[in-house]
């Protein structure tokens, strides 16, 4: 009894002190949890500080940033840049060092310590920073900048070809020069040398690209045409832009719609006039200018030509959309979307008229430059003329040209619905034929490894539809079924109806 008695309080004893430990690690991980939230608001009050001109109070914010965060970068550099602005060189140095040494690697602030090295004339120092964040993010979205920087640096220590080399890199991956360089009439002084005249190398750089606008992909052609173009409007010449992505057009044998849109936009600045398919749109006579950027909607064109059509003028929207579409060859401001409007007012013109061939060779057009919805859609309506026609062949087509589009569709519902139409088109099309040939020609337009549900609900509801005609029919319906419930599960009210 007497050595349990001896034992007992020692076990007190522990426990207290136990219990004496884990407070103090809950208290040590509370103010370690606590630290950086005071930290961070510290720094967030001194950058609301630095944004509206208080310098004073945002330098203190941040100094107590640095004491509850002594490894947070972001105190020491905005700090650095406010001592800058303030002409205090050795604290905004020493500050941005720090930074630096916290994080060597971030390039945005080596940049800003090479500006402020460049704004002291130490063009060396600052060379040696920009060639570092361009070394650590070549690609970075500032990319811009620091090619600029690191350009006029080489200027200032006489580097004349290497300077015009950085210049040009800026204005491939820029679509804007710094603004610092208009104050000399976008000339830069080269030390000991003949200044860089950015117009010039400009100019330069749009004649390389042409050169090899063959050679270079769709995306490469795009970015670099408008980030010259651009630069070139900068400096002040808009007629030299637009005949780049005129040119760019040509030698690369591709017509960009970012391009188009970026001539309209450069048109547009400038109060130039756009030509287009006015007498088909009802706004004039045939190719009549209309104002760039008036109120004009492109996508109302075919719209308006039904209208015209339906008020007894056919003729007259036929022979303008022939023409408009001959002279749309040659102009840069046509887009996919114009494009598709002005096939199908000729389309519609040439089914008002009985031109066969030419609202078949509209009717390809349109679907060319249509998006899923909009080609399914004309092509179901193309789909009813032909049969109307008695073109059973020319129907089949125009249904294969909608398939694709059932994929894409959202509502379970509304795929069904089109895929039943569909298959009514497609057997009223295929006439009185064998079950083996007409099993056979749907086959050929929804094969089974050709798309998802929607070719497969099309296929089997071309099956049902002729079920009546024999059982063939209703098995191979029932087969397609099977495969598509395991290949893609679907619960469809006129599946389940009609199987």
């Amino acid at each position: 009894g007497s050595s349990d008695a001896a034992i007992e309080p020692q076990h007190e004893s522990g426990n207290r002190w136990d219990y004496a430990r884990a407070c103090l690690a809950l208290a040590l991980v509370f103010l370690a949890g606590v630290r950086p939230l005071v930290g961070e608001g510290y720094l967030a009050r001194g950058a609301q500080h630095q944004k509206a001109g208080r310098n004073k109070l945002a330098l203190t914010a941040f100094e107590r940033a640095q004491q509850f965060q002594p490894l947070h970068v972001g105190a020491p550099h905005r700090a650095a840049q406010i001592h800058a602005e303030q002409r205090q060189n050795a604290k905004a140095e020493g500050l941005f060092l720090r930074a630096i040494e916290l994080a060597p690697r971030h390039a945005r602030f080596r940049y800003r310590y090479a500006v402020f090295l460049n704004n002291l004339a130490r063009p060396e120092a600052a060379r040696e920073q920009c060639a570092l964040a361009l070394e650590l993010d070549p690609h970075s979205p500032d990319e811009g900048d620091f090619c600029a920087l690191h350009a006029e640096t080489l200027a200032r220590l006489g580097l004349r070809t290497e300077a015009l080399s950085e210049f040009g890199r800026t204005i491939e991956v820029s679509p804007a020069l710094p603004s610092r360089f208009a104050a000399n009439n976008w000339s830069v002084p080269v030390k000991g040398q003949a200044p860089i005249d950015l117009l010039q190398l400009a100019q330069e750089r749009a004649a390389a690209q042409l050169e090899r606008a063959s050679q270079l992909l769709p995306y490469e052609n795009r970015r670099l045409g408008n980030h010259i173009a651009r630069v070139l409007k900068q400096l002040g010449r808009p007629d030299l832009s637009r005949a780049h992505l005129l040119a760019l057009e040509r030698a690369s044998g591709r017509r960009d719609a970012s391009l188009i849109g970026l001539m309209r936009e450069l048109a547009a600045g400038e109060g130039e006039a756009l030509s287009g398919v006015g007498d088909v749109a009802g706004t004039g006579e045939p190719g009549s200018a209309t104002q760039a950027g008036s109120a004009q909607r492109w996508d109302q064109v075919a719209r308006l030509a039904g209208q015209r059509i339906e008020a007894g003028n056919a003729a007259e929207v036929y022979e303008s959309a022939q023409s408009d579409l001959a002279r749309a060859r040659m102009d840069l401001y046509f887009d996919d979307t114009s494009w598709r409007d002005l096939f199908e007012a000729l389309y519609l013109s040439a089914v008002a008229g009985g031109h066969e061939q030419e609202w078949r060779r509209a009717a390809r057009g349109v679907l060319y430059f249509s998006t899923d919805s909009k080609r399914q859609a004309f092509a179901l309506k193309w789909a009813k003329q032909e049969l109307a026609q008695g073109d059973g062949e020319q129907a089949l087509s125009a249904c294969a040209q909608s398939l694709g589009g059932l994929d894409n569709m959202d509502r379970p519902e509304d795929r069904e619905r089109q895929a039943l139409e569909l298959a009514r088109l497609a057997n009223r099309a295929c006439g009185e034929l064998s079950a083996e040939e007409f099993m056979q020609r749907v086959k050929g337009l929804a094969p089974a490894d050709s798309g998802g549900a929607g070719r497969r609900l099309f296929l089997i509801y071309c099956l049902l539809d002729r079920a009546g005609s024999g059982p063939a029919f209703e098995s191979s319906a029932r087969a397609e079924f099977e495969a598509l419930r395991r290949e893609q599960p679907f619960e469809g009210p006129w599946l389940f109806q009609n199987l």
